[in-house]
């Protein structure tokens, strides 16, 4: 830029003569030109992505919503308090269409069950009464408050009371009696804090069932007129499900003058309804009573008397119903809790009554080999590289600014007597400096572009890496660090933290190298020029570093602060959209809404501190700036006789600059001081424990040929969840052979999850070995362990993507085997359905799925990973039982060489099986064929029969 303008000044200059006062004032305006051209590139850049943002906002903000008069309508029965009158919904307004033409009225004090295949529409009922889903045509009438117990439990992070009064004013009466009728008072006085007791996220450190209790208790609680409740019963033990059932649901319970909607795969409870809806592809397809539809032949009482023959004949025994307390209650020792988790969380015994601690944040000043980090994250040589590009930029720029100011004092130039103007002689002088500063002028810009571009390249490499490294850390975290991290403070760090690595780290790196870089050559180059102006600089770089020490350290700890404040906002954001379904089921969307602007304000209050004390350093800057363009403008006039006027108006330009440069620098070093602090964060997850540090003296074996039969082994295998917990398997002995069908059973927090996350090296050893084929685990790599087992857990795990990628990820398997598979898991019709089939788009977590369809879909990626060992975890709760069946023959005929072992509470499913393992207290206290076990009184799985086995009969 000052280029150009001294060029042009030249052309047209009537002398061909470049004055002190003349250069130098253009050097200021090309330094005023070229600052405002930065801020206006950083402005542009700043706008388009407001504009982008703005964009992405008023596409939200323009979405569908759900109407508020979804529920509105008319009603042809006065009586009735719920009334579908031709009624059809989908999810979307342009989405097809999921219930179809429902006419259905209920009446005050009914208890209704719902019922039918997967898939069939009877969550959607629920979500219809809800207001979730788009009203196409025909009238819902709603005219009561409602309570909601949806399939997937929503537990918050909060204590176990907090979680059940969801808002309400504590009434004890109220509330000890729903304790009791959802069969939780028992496990609640014996939880480390009582009812005060941390909930993990999500209910980490829950079992199934006792997250479907306090779901059910938060409804009673609600005392609300309406009860959707949708299959709150399939993940408890069938006595703790028919004692729920009496004792809440039924006509005889806390609810009976309620109305009651029951979605329901257990069948023995469809006598004791008034009435049943039969849902087959989003229509209803029958309406009655239980002795109504048995005459129509849509429920088949024969079917239920082939199955309990069937049962029978592998030897159980007659069901009774007597209820268990004592022994199914869950049992603690000493003040610990024994709490079971699928494979997505862990089984801790937790000595503690906090699950999830505070962020702590790190004090004092970040340690310099964070910016070692940030040299590493570039590459040593490559940032050795950068640096000499860099300081060969300012040397160009100082010595071409030296240089104008010994063309400006060229005496011959000077000299209007011996060299007139317009002539050759000064044209050819003028040239020849212009020559030179064109030459510093070149090898400036060629440095500069250099550097840029080495810094921008490497920049996105050192993201790059940073990125990796934390979701490597991530991704080999042992499953104890999920569940006392909430996932927003996880999400934190790879948003906030990363994004500032990305767009902030190394930008504001530049910046404060660029000004530290032209400050020193400054202050170097006046000092050398006047030697006294030395004193000055000392003193003003001495108070500088004492100002800006105490800015740091207290805009560094307010940035720390700032950060951990907002891992609540994630946190709290990702709960709410976790259970949205239910808030608004609750009409507690403004409290919800306080809580997130309560947290907000914690935020931003830290960030206006911020704010406050920058401006507070940038006031100080300022009169510091000032002491050296006077400290400079004195000396400079005091020395006028032993100065060139050149020499003179250049140390007055560079103070002036030095005024900016020392501002900025000090601005900015103090903004990446604070930014350097996601760098600290990062690396406090890089520190994670790897849990392939486990591993004693790695195989070498590659992933398939060290696992042929499937033979499992446990010898004296004791087990906990990290240091300092108690054990949560204890001497366990059991061995089974390759190909065996394995039932595992037992009450709450027995143990039975623990086996197979023992498999799966989920937990710390602490004694003892396990064995598949010979082989002690604990010299397996994981990644070789795991490639050879399969799960398939409680909760169905889905992502993001096409249905071939969720049944497929690695893409190995040919589309036949993939149709074969859906066919096997009774999808097959299923898929075919849907648009794009194989490449139907799956939504989040396959919240565009049913629960059943979620599981079904797991169910057919198991089938199609094919290896010697298969564990299932509870894989039938969601599902109906003709399905069950269905399923349960293929996986004896796909997996008939496989070892397969099934956690279940439904002891039915598992009396065909080869042998039973019956799990108590972290020990396998018995292992014996179904038919042995019943045979001995004496034994648990007899006694378990008898006080909790009820047959699980298919009626549709």
């Amino acid at each position: 830029m000052l280029y150009f303008i001294i060029v042009m000044y030249m052309n047209t200059s009537e002398n061909n003569f470049l004055d002190a006062n003349t250069a130098f004032l253009a050097m200021n305006y090309a330094d005023i030109i070229m600052s405002s051209t930065d801020m206006i590139s950083c402005v542009i850049g700043k706008f388009i992505v407001g504009i982008s943002s703005m964009n992405r906002l008023s596409t939200f903000l323009n979405s569908e919503e759900l109407s508020e008069n979804t529920m509105v309508g008319t009603s042809n029965n006065s009586f009735s308090v719920i009334t579908f009158h031709r009624a059809s919904f989908s999810w979307n307004q342009s989405g097809p269409i999921i219930l179809k033409d429902i006419n259905l009225s209920i009446l005050p004090g009914e208890l209704v069950a719902i019922i039918g295949a997967v898939g069939s529409g009877k969550s959607s009922l629920l979500c219809a009464i809800l207001g979730e889903m788009f009203k196409v045509h025909g009238h819902l009438n709603v005219k009561s408050t409602l309570s909601y117990v949806s399939q997937k439990s929503w537990i918050q992070n909060n204590s176990v009371k907090e979680n059940i009064l969801f808002g309400l004013p504590f009434e004890n009466c109220l509330y000890q009696e729903v304790l009791e009728g959802c069969a939780l008072k028992s496990e609640v006085e014996k939880m480390p804090g009582g009812d005060d007791s941390e909930i993990g996220e999500n209910g980490v450190n829950l079992s199934g069932g006792q997250k479907q209790r306090i779901s059910l208790a938060r409804a009673v609680y609600n005392q609300a007129d309406i009860y959707l409740l949708d299959d709150p019963l399939s993940a408890l033990d069938s006595h703790v499900s028919e004692e729920i059932f009496n004792n809440v649901i039924s006509k005889r319970g806390m609810l009976k003058e309620k109305i009651r909607l029951l979605v329901t795969y257990n069948m023995n409870c469809l006598s004791s309804v008034d009435r049943i809806i039969v849902l087959s592809n989003g229509s209803i397809v029958g309406l009655g009573t239980y002795g109504e539809l048995c005459q129509q032949g849509i429920i088949n009482p024969a079917f239920l008397e082939y199955l309990s023959k069937s049962l029978a004949k592998k030897g159980a025994v007659k069901p009774t119903y007597k209820v268990a307390p004592t022994y199914y209650s869950l049992k603690m020792n000493q003040g610990t809790e024994i709490i079971k988790s699928g494979l997505t969380s862990s089984c801790h015994v937790i000595r503690q009554q906090h699950i999830i601690h505070d962020e702590q944040a790190e004090m004092g000043k970040v340690k310099w080999s964070l910016y070692w980090m940030l040299v590493q994250g570039l590459g040593w040589k490559q940032s050795v590289i950068i640096l000499v590009f860099l300081l060969a930029y300012h040397a160009m720029f100082n010595v071409g600014n030296i240089w104008l100011a010994n063309w400006n004092d060229d005496m011959l130039l000077n000299n209007f007597t011996s060299l007139p103007g317009n002539t050759t002689e000064r044209y050819q002088r003028n040239s020849y400096y212009l020559s030179v500063y064109t030459v510093f002028g070149i090898l400036q810009t060629l440095c500069a572009f250099v550097y840029m571009l080495l810094l921008q390249f490497r920049q996105i490499s050192a993201s790059r890496k940073f990125h990796t490294q934390l979701l490597h850390s991530i991704m080999n975290a042992p499953v104890r660090f999920f569940d006392s991290t909430p996932i927003g403070r996880i999400l934190n760090r790879f948003g906030e933290d990363i994004v500032s690595v990305d767009y902030d780290i190394y930008i504001k790196a530049n910046y404060t190298l660029n000004n530290a870089l032209r400050c020193l050559a400054t202050l170097i180059f006046i000092s050398c020029i006047m030697s006294r102006f030395l004193i000055v600089v000392a003193v003003v770089v001495g108070v500088l570093y004492i100002i800006q020490q105490l800015y740091i350290r207290s805009s560094c700890q307010l940035r720390r602060m700032a950060s951990i404040q907002q891992s609540p906002i994630f946190i709290h954001f990702s709960e709410t959209l976790s259970g949205i379904s239910v808030i608004r089921a609750y009409q507690a969307q403004s409290r919800f809404i306080r809580e997130m602007f309560t947290k907000i304000d914690n935020f931003q209050g830290l960030r206006i501190a911020s704010i406050a004390i920058a401006r507070w350093f940038e006031a100080r800057l300022d009169i510091l700036s000032s002491i050296i363009i006077g400290a400079s403008t004195i000396f400079a006039v005091v020395n006028r006789h032993s100065l060139s006027p050149g020499i003179v108006a250049l140390i007055v330009t560079c103070a002036i600059r030095v005024n900016k440069e020392m501002s900025k620098f000090a601005t900015i070093f103090g903004e990446l001081e604070n930014d350097v602090v996601s760098i600290e964060r990062i690396q406090q997850f890089s520190k994670i424990e790897n849990e392939n540090s486990f591993t004693r003296n790695n195989l070498s074996t590659n992933d398939k040929d060290w696992l042929t039969t499937g033979s499992i082994q446990f010898i004296e295998y004791c087990a906990s969840y990290g240091a300092g917990n108690s054990p949560v398997l204890r001497h366990v002995n059991f061995s089974i052979k390759g190909g065996e069908k394995i039932g595992i059973v037992g009450k709450t927090g027995a143990g039975k999850s623990s086996i197979a996350m023992a498999l799966f090296r989920f937990m710390e050893e602490t004694g003892g070995s396990v064995l598949i084929d010979s082989v002690n685990i604990a010299h397996v790599n994981l990644k070789s362990l795991r490639n050879n087992l399969t799960i398939l857990p409680q909760e169905p795990v889905l992502f993001t993507g096409t249905l071939r990628f969720n049944l497929d990820p690695r893409g190995e398997q040919t589309d036949s085997e993939i149709w074969k598979a859906l066919e096997l898991s009774h999808l097959k019709t299923c898929v075919e359905g849907l648009p794009n089939k194989l490449d139907y788009e799956v939504e989040e977590a396959g919240e565009n799925l049913s629960m059943g369809q979620r599981q079904l879909l797991c169910l057919a990626r198991t089938l199609l990973k094919k290896t010697k060992i298969l564990i299932l975890d509870e894989p039938t709760a969601s599902i109906d039982l003709e399905t069950e069946i269905v399923i349960n023959k293929t996986i004896f005929g796909e997996f008939s060489q496989c070892t397969v072992l099934t956690i279940t509470h439904r002891l039915n499913t598992v009396l065909h099986f080869d042998k039973i393992l019956v799990m108590d207290e972290g020990q396998a206290v018995e292992f014996d064929t179904p038919q042995n076990l019943l045979s001995r009184p004496d034994s648990l799985f007899y006694s378990m029969s008898q006080n909790g086995f009820s047959v699980q009969n298919s009626a549709v």
